[in-house]
């Protein structure tokens, strides 16, 4: 196992995450036990309760965000327009 699959803002570590809420300590308890915001435990507690295990995996934050297909335009026109200054 590499570091990342042990690191606690890792999937592994945000099933821990959720599973101390159940034992009884507050969201910022956890938080602060954690290193990670309050709102960070509300959100992968959401997630858990909505999807379960399958929640707390890593996501796409640029696709989610949209800013990945941005940022594909720009390269795209970019690379438009150097092809359209070389042949001309």
């Amino acid at each position: 196992m590499g570091v990342w699959e042990t690191a606690r803002t890792a999937p592994p570590g945000r099933l821990l995450t959720v599973g101390r809420l159940r034992s009884g300590p507050s969201v910022a308890e956890v938080a602060a036990a954690k290193g990670v915001t309050a709102e960070t435990v509300r959100e992968r507690r959401g997630r858990y309760a909505a999807e379960g295990e399958p929640g707390l995996r890593d996501r796409a934050v640029a696709a989610a965000t949209g800013r990945g297909g941005v940022q594909r335009d720009h390269v795209r026109r970019n690379a438009i327009a150097a092809a359209a200054s070389a042949s001309a």
